[in-house]
């Protein structure tokens, strides 16, 4: 199979699956707020979601992407089941320390979450869902290297429906604290079992090895903080806006970055093909070219699609948010773009993991979001929820720049001037279109038109390329 045709066929298989697993929340998402009596309740269970994503990575303390990136080091089906045996012993041995450390600060985590320690029932299903989260990852992994997409498909088309029919039954009977979190729980243990299920053969204890896991502990720990600073990325904008604004703030938040997901449509599409597409070509000749013209394509893609989603904000809004949720249209292009850009760093920064240099990802990182933290801190007690997502759109934006400039230094990509062309063209649009056009919809639509024009006549060969491929 051609490589472009392997890349193409990873993103559309694994697009329809993340499709299927990100439109039904999306879809839920107005009866859910419907059913809560206030933006609090989906507060409450952002900081649920936060906490849990925090301690899952320490956990995990990059043992995913190391065990991704054995697999492929030899052909010998021994060796493949011994590293993913020592990867699942480690998550699950770190994991259940980490838990257990946990209860330590337990009245310290519930009151970070509702500034009250009353929800108790909140502490253990943290506990369960961390530990099932670090399971669930490693037992899944072999049906990702493998590149079984139909298996994919199918589980994460019934992973939402499980939790739903949870979750709605709670909140129906008022549970307006525990139902997002209770389902958020049991979809994790029945992915974990069902996974296990599915790959036992890959894991057996007598294959643990020691030797393997001090190789896998060198390639992921320095990734260790990576992940934690994806966390800052993600997740401590809610952090300030809950200690700034409240709870009520909170909820609109969460509920606009839901909406905003839909971008990772895109990104997790992306992600669940890109590391058997890249590893399987990463010893290919022209492998720096083909990188490089990835992050090109697929950054003009993400512009374009945001561009697109920004004219719509009003009405999408109106028809997912009813009430003072409807206020978080204005944080739409900022959240919708930055998982995109997290994809276009992964494309570039992913040179990293090939050269085994994963230690300058943390620096990149770092940089990145220590300027994520000062704009939320500058931003957010002037722009409110807005001055968040822009902090976090500058520091995924920073990363990007950061990480492309090194991959060139350091002869890992060629250099794409078109690359950082498209940047500034955008954020051009973004000022334009935020100072003088956010209350004119018609206007916004017109603008966004020209911007993505211009982006037609600078790809225009690659389209050209496209059409006579296709018309053949």
């Amino acid at each position: 199979m051609s490589r472009g045709k392997l890349f193409i066929q990873n993103f559309l298989i694994y697009g329809i699956g993340n499709i299927i697993c990100q439109i039904i929340p999306v879809i839920m998402l107005p009866i859910i707020t419907s059913i809560m009596p206030n933006s609090s309740y989906y507060g409450i269970n952002d900081m649920v979601n936060l906490i849990v994503s925090f301690v899952a990575a320490i956990a995990m303390m990059g043992m995913y992407d190391s065990m991704f990136r054995m697999f492929f080091e030899r052909e010998d089906k021994e060796f493949k089941k011994s590293i993913c045996s020592t990867a699942i012993f480690f998550v699950m041995l770190s994991s259940i320390i980490i838990c257990i450390l946990m209860f330590m600060f337990k009245d310290l985590i519930l009151n970070t979450i509702a500034s009250d320690v009353k929800y108790n029932l909140l502490f253990f299903i943290i506990i369960f869902n961390i530990f099932f989260s670090g399971v669930s990852s490693i037992v899944s992994a072999p049906t990702r290297m493998e590149n079984k997409r139909k298996i994919f498909l199918i589980a994460n088309a019934v992973t939402p429906i499980l939790s739903y029919s949870v979750s709605i039954p709670l909140l129906l009977k008022g549970e307006y604290v525990y139902a997002l979190p209770i389902a958020a729980m049991s979809s994790t243990v029945i992915k974990s079992v069902v996974f296990y299920m599915i790959n036992r053969e890959w894991f057996s204890y007598k294959l643990i090895s020691f030797k393997y896991l001090k190789e896998l502990i060198k390639i992921g720990a320095p990734l260790m903080p990576t992940f934690l600073m994806y966390w800052v990325f993600n997740s401590f904008d809610r952090v300030m806006i809950k200690e700034m604004l409240g709870l009520n703030e909170l909820g609109i938040y969460s509920v606009a970055s839901r909406i905003a997901q839909i971008s990772q449509f895109i990104y997790t599409a992306f992600a669940m093909g890109w590391q058997y597409f890249a590893f399987s070509t990463m010893n290919d000749e022209d492998q720096k070219e083909l990188i490089s013209n990835v992050a090109d394509y697929l950054l003009v893609i993400s512009i374009v699609a945001t561009i697109g989603i920004n004219a719509l904000s009003k009405i999408i809004f109106s028809i997912l948010a009813k009430g003072s949720y409807g206020e978080g249209f204005i944080v739409l292009p900022y959240l919708f773009i930055s998982p995109l850009l997290l994809m276009i760093y992964h494309t570039i920064g992913n040179q990293f993991l090939v050269v085994k240099k994963t230690w300058l990802e943390p620096l990149i990182l770092s940089i990145a979001v220590i300027a994520n933290v000062i704009f939320n801190y500058l931003l957010i007690p002037i722009m409110g929820i807005e001055g968040a997502s822009i902090g976090t759109m500058i520091g995924y934006l920073m990363a990007v720049l950061i990480c492309y400039f090194i991959c060139v230094r350091l002869k890992l990509i060629m250099s794409k001037p078109r690359i950082l062309i498209s940047l500034g063209i955008f954020t051009a649009y973004l000022v334009v279109w935020r100072v003088f056009l956010v209350n004119n919809f018609w206007v916004t639509a017109l603008f966004s038109i020209i911007i993505v024009m211009i982006y037609i006549f600078m790809f225009k060969d690659e389209l050209y390329i496209i059409k006579g491929k296709v018309i053949k």
